[in-house]
């Protein structure tokens, strides 16, 4: 659209569109609108902050089904787990105010200023994260409630841990939970259940649960490989810049915190700042 199109939709200077730009990530070029540019961020509060798991949830999941099993004097049970995460999650929420979420780019051609309304919200918005989580958290908050599903979910990844003689109908019940709230999973992300699991990029195993009592949470080969790479990047160039290294110091705290062992599971779970111990 040009700007005289959506003066006539909206009514003149009654819309503000924000400047977008690519950024690469994780091998994809990713759409972002300067939302600070634009003022959309300093107009912008929020009264709340989303609550959000984090990836020790499988150990939380595990102390808790351990404890409880143990209570009904029961042997810990084999325990699984699988991942979930929102097909194109920004897009599926909508605004209610379509002529603030407008974006600009320029003509390849022409250079010319073109505008787009779209659908969902901006990734670039201070209020997004806010506004898109309330509707996976009422998601979670009906399975655990109404059906009991052990789950969690970090904005648009979920987990849930079940036992084995469950069959995955719990990872089931999410997909139908999010379809009925017209948030419908990705099937090229789901990962079936299984005793040894990804979730936000921390590797959960329960293959020791029934045999020795614990589980291991520990960073994938992967993101050691990228530490690695970057650090012996940074010594062969011999410098790097202030961003480089405050995201450098993030991957290595990254990895020295989720390298640990979870245990004894079959106890009374510890509060979540002491559950677990350094290997």
């Amino acid at each position: 659209f040009s700007a005289g199109d959506l003066d006539h939709a909206y009514g003149k200077g009654a819309w503000r569109p924000s400047r977008r730009f690519p950024v690469w990530q994780k091998g994809k070029c990713r759409p972002c609108d300067d939302c600070a540019e634009s003022g959309h961020n300093v107009s912008s509060s929020v009264a709340e902050a989303l609550q959000c798991d984090s990836p020790d949830f499988p150990a939380v999941a595990a102390a808790l089904f351990a404890h409880h099993a143990a209570g009904l004097g029961d042997p810990i049970l084999l325990l699984m787990g699988g991942t979930d995460d929102i097909a194109s999650a920004y897009r599926m929420v909508p605004s209610a105010y379509p002529q603030f979420s407008v974006v600009c780019l320029a003509d390849p051609d022409s250079g010319v200023a073109c505008f787009f309304t779209m659908r969902g919200l901006n990734f670039g918005l201070a209020a997004a994260p806010t506004l898109f989580g309330r509707v996976p958290r009422i998601a979670t908050q009906l399975l655990r409630r109404v059906l009991a599903v052990a789950v969690t979910s970090f904005y648009d990844d979920f987990c849930v841990c079940e036992p084995a003689f469950a069959g995955g109908s719990g990872q089931e019940a999410l997909w139908d939970m999010m379809e009925l709230v017209g948030l419908p999973l990705a099937e090229e992300k789901h990962t079936p259940p299984a005793e040894r699991f990804v979730f936000l990029g921390v590797q959960a195993d329960f293959t020791g649960l029934q045999r020795k009592g614990v589980m291991t949470l520990g960073v994938t080969p992967q993101r050691l490989d990228d530490v690695a790479d970057a650090i012996e990047f940074f010594i062969g160039t011999g410098s790097l810049s202030t961003a480089e290294a405050a995201r450098l110091c993030g991957l290595m705290v990254f990895v020295s915190t989720w390298n640990v062992v979870c245990g004894t599971v079959g106890q009374s779970p510890p509060p979540a700042h002491t559950r677990c111990r350094e290997p």
